[in-house]
């Protein structure tokens, strides 16, 4: 866990109390009303229902755009165990997110920190290394946290796919219909059964992770890795017209391959998917400043078994008759590669067994940290396990790890 700490007046951006308060009025107002109309046996129990959603709709979108936004100066404090915005204070494990918000529709550049059970924090910062400066002495950056974002269904990734939608909507209901001549009876469940699937996955979000290592997309049950070796640029883009204008991330690869990540609807999402975009960039640039780690040449696998190979690592982490200076030199070695993200899988996986094997919490404990950064499942999970004195578990999961790779 990293030791900095990032001490200076900042400004915080709330929500405007007015505006809150006008939208929330209808819905507080709501229960009112139909308790009135109840008493009273009239018609504005039918107002109820529109009152609630579109004050619902309105509240949220104050406190999610914060139109006229009031702004304060208040001294802020960042460390590992968490962050003081003048009275507000936000342990380490209360906070979900914090990214850094490139300048949008909102105007400035945002850090937002977002807590559990609690409005998200924004912090005016005037450039990206102060928005850098307060993530890393949160040990939030890219650097040491896998960051996790809520995306558009992958169907809607492409303009293909959009058609293709619209084909099976259209396809669903002519079969829906031709169903209701054959058995009149069925015709409902037949409509459900034929349109249902395709509207369900229309909305299904995409779970997008950011991690050091690379980029991990899920979706419905299926996962898509690349790693940040693999990224030669990263663009925002918008496209569409109208209610069909979205934006997103595009991934430019080595390749010449293009991945796109739609994020939301334009004028919605806009923050979001700058801050994807940003966090993105800032993971392969981590990487890029990985290349000069060093690599340990007895790490990697070579002909040896699985069982073998876990044998000889925990002997090279555990150091032999090694004095104290030199296994403090070899830890340091091998934290190297595994905190590298530009050092490849098997050697990061490999480099966490072999620290599996100290017998130094403060050695467990920073594996556990590298794991938060890492978005590969596979190799999370190993470091994860190296992280807890589990020997079976471990084996276990280096047999998944080497089972995926082989």
């Amino acid at each position: 866990m990293s030791d900095a700490r990032c001490e200076e007046t900042m400004t915080l951006r709330k929500p405007n109390p007015a505006l809150v308060a006008l939208a929330a009025a209808p819905v507080v107002a709501a229960p009112v009303v139909l308790l009135s109309a109840l008493a009273t046996e009239s018609w504005g129990a039918f107002f109820v229902p529109h009152m609630l959603i579109f004050g619902g709709l309105a509240l949220a979108t104050v406190l999610r755009r914060r139109p006229w936004a009031v702004f304060e100066q208040v001294p802020l404090v960042a460390t590992a165990e968490g962050l003081r915005a003048g009275t507000t204070v936000v342990p380490r494990d209360e906070i979900t997110r914090a990214l850094f918000v490139p300048p949008s529709q909102s105007g400035e550049a945002l850090l937002r920190v977002e807590r559990r059970r609690a409005l998200p924090l924004e912090v005016v910062v005037f450039s990206e290394p102060q928005a850098h400066a307060i993530l890393a002495a949160l040990g939030m950056d890219a650097a040491h946290a896998a960051l996790s974002f809520r995306t558009m269904s992958r169907l809607v990734a492409s303009r293909g796919r959009t058609w293709l939608i619209g084909l099976l909507i259209v396809a669903a209901m002519l079969g829906a219909s031709v169903a209701s001549r054959i058995a009149p009876e069925f015709a409902p469940f037949s409509m459900l059964f034929l349109v249902l699937p395709v509207i369900v996955a229309m909305v299904v979000p995409t779970r997008v992770t950011v991690g050091a290592d690379g980029v991990l997309a899920r979706w419905m049950g299926r996962a898509h890795f690349i790693a940040s070796g693999a990224i030669a640029s990263v663009e925002r883009y918008d496209e569409g017209w109208g209610r069909n204008h979205t934006v997103g991330v595009k991934l430019h690869l080595a390749g010449g391959e293009t991945y796109k990540i739609p994020v939301g609807s334009y004028g919605w999402a806009n923050d979001e998917a700058g801050a994807l975009a940003e966090r993105i960039e800032q993971a392969v640039a981590s990487h890029r400043r990985g290349d000069a780690q060093s690599r340990v040449s007895d790490l990697l696998r070579g002909e040896r078994t699985v069982a073998q190979w876990i044998a000889a690592l925990r002997a090279l982490g555990a150091g032999g008759g090694a004095t104290f200076r030199k296994a403090e030199v070899d830890a340091e070695r091998l934290f190297r590669v595994l905190e590298s993200p530009s050092a490849s899988a098997e050697e990061r996986a490999a480099a966490a067994v072999a620290l599996s094997a100290s017998e130094r919490p403060a050695l467990r404990s920073r594996v556990r940290v590298v794991a938060d950064a890492v978005a590969d499942p596979a190799l999370r999970a190993v470091i994860d396990a190296a992280s807890r004195d589990d020997a079976e578990g471990l084996a276990e999961k280096m047999q998944g790890f080497e089972a995926k790779r082989g």
